[in-house]
């Protein structure tokens, strides 16, 4: 998981080789290279230490005082610090009013959750609006963790309407701890900071027309994804909304991108496998948590999939500091991000051929 901020959108020639039948030689040496391409430049273990330190905290208090609602500020730390990228370039003030759409959304997801039937309707009308208002450069990262968070807040379990308050308080509190401690790191290396441009002012403002058909896809395919989720009863269907989001967001609807975060969390996801096998103690847990945010904040924006190699063992442990012995979780992962892949290419297509039919 990361944001749109960390530049990862590929570069279009691999993406429409499938239509075109058996790609060439050098087509395929292309494609392999952007799926494994690393920006090594992009690693930074003082923003890894920080991030690690301030999102694994709540879940060492939710250990230690055994209050499961902690996990809920984990949660708000956690996406507001992916919120805030790996490059510093989102004011704070964007980061200040993101910890209070995010922690709405939990209200609202949790609520949309209780409607059954009419959720993924909801999710997609969400994700539409959230999109155009936010389909800006440096509110983009907000938009798209805002519609992720409405999307984990509908799908996670056991979720009732007097849920919706309690989960955006805590979750509240952990955006501001999160963002306490994102001013702290920016104020500690001020001169680095301060050397970096805003490179969100450089980047053109998509037209309005633009903004509608993206949102709208995003939002279609969103909902479709929720609603397979939920037909097919599987275990996690918000995580197949994730990964839609992520890979139209972030990653452009690429077939590269969806490559990418696809063997990363396989990856990911054996690694995970075993260590929730092996270790079942929470603390131990807890310290293997810190770990894996560390190595995953710290190479944000290296590649889309490299990072999923840490974002996932993280998840996985996460959830099983909440339902212990949930270790089968991890290929449910690889299930939901395949499926959300296929979504996610086959409604970035369809936009594309939409578009070129119309300009004609």
């Amino acid at each position: 998981m990361q944001s749109l901020s960390g530049g990862l959108a590929p570069k279009h020639l691999s993406q429409n080789w499938w239509l075109k039948g058996l790609p060439d030689m050098e087509t395929r040496n292309r494609f392999l290279n952007e799926v494994t391409s690393l920006d090594k430049t992009a690693v930074n273990f003082s923003t890894g230490l920080r991030a690690a330190a301030f999102v694994v905290a709540p879940m060492i208090l939710r250990i230690a005082f055994n209050y499961p609602e902690l996990t809920f500020a984990c949660l708000g730390t956690l996406f507001l610090i992916n919120t805030e990228g790996p490059r510093f370039d989102i004011p704070l003030i964007v980061l200040l009013i993101a910890c209070f759409t995010e922690s709405l959304s939990w209200a609202l997801g949790t609520i949309a959750g209780t409607t059954e039937f009419l959720a993924p309707f909801l999710l997609g009308i969400f994700v539409l609006f959230v999109v155009l208002l936010t389909d800006r450069p440096k509110w983009i990262p907000v938009g798209t963790f805002t519609s992720i968070v409405f999307a984990v807040g509908v799908g996670l379990p056991g979720g009732t309407l007097s849920d919706a308050i309690p989960r955006a308080a805590f979750a509240l509190a952990g955006s501001l701890w999160g963002l306490g401690g994102a001013m702290l790191h920016r104020y500690l290396i001020s001169r680095k900071a301060a050397s970096a441009t805003n490179r969100t002012q450089n980047l053109i403002t998509p037209k309005f027309q633009d903004r509608i058909t993206r949102g709208f896809a995003v939002g279609l395919a969103s909902a479709l994804g929720l609603t397979l989720g939920l037909a097919a009863h599987l275990p996690r269907d918000y995580w197949v909304v994730f990964s839609i989001i992520i890979i139209m967001q972030v990653g452009a609807g690429s077939v590269t991108s969806v490559t990418s975060l696809f063997l990363g969390t396989v990856a990911g996801a054996i690694l995970a496998a075993a260590v929730t096998l092996e270790v079942t103690n929470e603390f131990a847990l807890a310290v293997i948590l810190f770990v894996f945010a560390f190595l995953g904040f710290s190479s944000r924006g290296v590649n889309l999939g490299f990072t999923q190699i840490f974002f996932v063992p993280f998840l996985i442990v996460l959830l099983n500091l909440n339902f212990p012995g949930q270790w089968e979780l991890a290929f449910v992962r690889i299930l939901d991000v395949g499926i959300g892949g296929a979504i996610g290419i086959g409604v970035t297509h369809l936009l594309r051929a939409w578009k070129l039919a119309f300009r004609r």
